[in-house]
This record gives structure tokens, C-alpha cells and sequence, in this order.
């Protein structure tokens, strides 16, 4: 699987970009991968999706893997991430528009809404926000061992939605009271952080998918998922 690398600048984001393109003349969806680095990288994700999109009766995708940290050398601050990732609706729209349109204006194909977002830990937080902040861009979400921890309290951040989630969240994530340097602090685990949040999603009106796997906040676990997850998600219902 091939993938270009660009840079998508606008207001105060700047972030390394790797696209792969699907069909030009098909109607798709854009698959958007946050914390790029670690799908490709430390997950080895694309021959999971390579192999994905080559099955009989798959949609065809555009994708894109968003970096987490600052496109420029010297500005690389991984404090960023925490604020991006954070529900930050700044980030969501950059995510949402500039992006999003950004991809759509190299391939004529991909459709204007209905897209998917993808996210890990923290990363799988704000996956989860833009989903419910931007219902005229996405409608499906994958967060792996999403972060809600971090919404203790703040439930309200997530907004109504008509929207698929797959949620999951590893067996052995049990850690409770935990510091995240440089500035967050964990008081519940993940478990019990994403297990809320699929009850608050599907109360706002959105269809989730809750996995528990076995294993703990890994790439390995989430590189198994990876594909039923995006089956399930591509679906129709």
C-alpha cells in the first residue's frame, strides 16, 4: 500500500498527513486515522487494511493518517497531543473541514459525508468527540481503548448522535489513579471509563459496539481488531 506524505496547514494546526487514495471515479468514504504515527507504525496497520479492502464486498476507501505532533521539527511538543486530543473542538474542526476537505478536493470521489474516524487511547477520546461534534462529516467511529477516563464528569461533552461506534477496551486496564505526563491525571480506569461512555453514547442515540478483549493498552490487541471492527462498522445497518 503506497501512501503520499503532506502537510495540511490552517489556523493554528500544522500536522504531517500519509494518504492513500482510493477510486477517482467511485463514490467512498475517507477513513481518518488520528495519531498516525502509531497506526502506522507501531500497530503495522496497513497490510491490515490492504488485505481488508481487498475482500469481496468491501467499500472502497480513501484513508488518511493524521500525525499527532506538530509539523515542524523544531515545534514537536508531545504536550500537544493532550490538547488536541483532549475533546478539543478547535482540533475537531480542523479535523471535520480542513482536512476532510483537503481529501476531497485531490479525489472528486470521495463523498461529501458518512466518513469514519479512527483513534487509540487518548486519540480514541477525541475520535469519539468529532464523531458526535461534526454529524455532516462523520458517521462512524472506531475508538480503541478510548481515554473517556478523562470525561469524569464532563459527560456533557458528547452531544447527541445518529452515529456507529465501535468501542473497545482491554481486559487487563484496570489501572486506576494514574498520572500521564506531562498534565493529565487518570482517577478511574479505562475499562470503566469506556464501559460509561458506551452507555452515555447509546443514551445520546448512537448504535455502539462494545468489545472487552484480552490483553492490556497494546498495539497487538488493537492491530486484532482492527479488521472485524472496520467490517462491522462498514456495514450497513
Amino acid at each position: 500500500m503506497q501512501l503520499e506524505q503532506h502537510v495540511i496547514s490552517s489556523g493554528e494546526y500544522s500536522r504531517n498527513i500519509w494518504y492513500h487514495a482510493g477510486p477517482q471515479g467511485t463514490p467512498h468514504s475517507l477513513c481518518i486515522f488520528l495519531d498516525g504515527e502509531h497506526y502506522i507504525r507501531g500497530l503495522d496497520a496497513l497490510p491490515v487494511l490492504e488485505a481488508l479492502l481487498g475482500e469481496r464486498g468491501m467499500p472502497s476507501l480513501s484513508l488518511l493518517f493524521v500525525s499527532h505532533v506538530s509539523s515542524d521539527p523544531g515545534q514537536v511538543d508531545y504536550a500537544c497531543r493532550h490538547a488536541d486530543y483532549a475533546c478539543n473542538e478547535r482540533y475537531a474542526r480542523y479535523i471535520a473541514t480542513d482536512v476532510a476537505h483537503w481529501a476531497q478536493a485531490r479525489n472528486k470521489g470521495i463523498r461529501a459525508t458518512g466518513h469514519l474516524i479512527c483513534g487509540l487511547s487518548l486519540s480514541g477520546l477525541q475520535a469519539a468527540y468529532v464523531t458526535c461534534r461534526h454529524p455532516q462529516t462523520f458517521s462512524l467511529c472506531l475508538s480503541q481503548s478510548g481515554s473517556f477516563w478523562w470525561l469524569d464528569g464532563k459527560e456533557d461533552r458528547l452531544s447527541p448522535t445518529a452515529a456507529k461506534f465501535w468501542l473497545s477496551v482491554g481486559d487487563q486496564e484496570t489501572a486506576e489513579n494514574v498520572s500521564h505526563s506531562p498534565e493529565l491525571f487518570q482517577q478511574i480506569s479505562q475499562i470503566a471509563g469506556v464501559e460509561r461512555a458506551a452507555a452515555n453514547i447509546r443514551q445520546l442515540g448512537g448504535t455502539v459496539h462494545y468489545h472487552n478483549f484480552s490483553g492490556g493498552h497494546a498495539p497487538a490487541p488493537w492491530r486484532q481488531e482492527l479488521a472485524p471492527a472496520l467490517r462491522w462498522l462498514l456495514t450497513p445497518r
